[in-house]
């Protein structure tokens, strides 16, 4: 029995990484794979758009790595993006400390109940932003659990990124 893929089902994401900065940062990887400021991601959606692209994953990084964050960075970001282009997108957004963390951990070490209410008011403040859904990234126990308690949005699987060309 042959399956045919039907083009129009396929729903590709493409991920975008932003930073705190007003400089875009190349990687290693070329111009496609940069680390964003906030003012050139707007024109790099808009790019995507024109190609069709409606589905985006966003990543925050920030230079000023701190273990309390206050997650006004990515509220901010979240905000910007979804002011300018609203419902012609979806964006999900990664929920994980790694980003911000001194250490570059995905949790709080050696406290499980401080990782769950980081993760729950980061996942909390970018839907309250506008993200469509979150997409926890950190791997710790209970962080479905308590990003569901919080939000009313789709939450994308660890599973679903991982076996992506994100990880690659």
């Amino acid at each position: 029995m042959s399956q045919t893929v039907n083009a129009q089902s396929i729903r590709l994401i493409q991920p975008i990484f932003v930073n705190d900065t007003d400089v875009t940062q190349t990687t290693v990887l070329g111009q496609d794979n940069a680390n964003h400021s906030v003012s050139a991601i707007i024109s790099r959606i808009e790019q995507d758009l024109d190609m069709g692209q409606k589905d985006f994953l966003l990543f925050v990084t920030t230079t000023h790595k701190q273990n309390d964050c206050d997650w006004h960075m990515h509220h901010k970001i979240v905000d910007t993006i979804k002011q300018r282009f609203a419902e012609r997108i979806h964006l999900a957004v990664d929920v994980c400390l790694c980003g911000v963390r001194e250490d570059g951990h995905c949790c709080v070490p050696d406290d499980p109940i401080k990782t769950q209410q980081q993760l729950g008011t980061l996942a909390q403040t970018c839907v309250d932003a506008g993200a469509d859904s979150v997409a926890p990234s950190d791997m710790q126990p209970f962080t479905v659990a308590t990003i569901r308690a919080l939000t009313n949005k789709p939450i994308i699987s660890y599973s679903t990124k991982f076996r992506s060309v994100q990880y690659a």
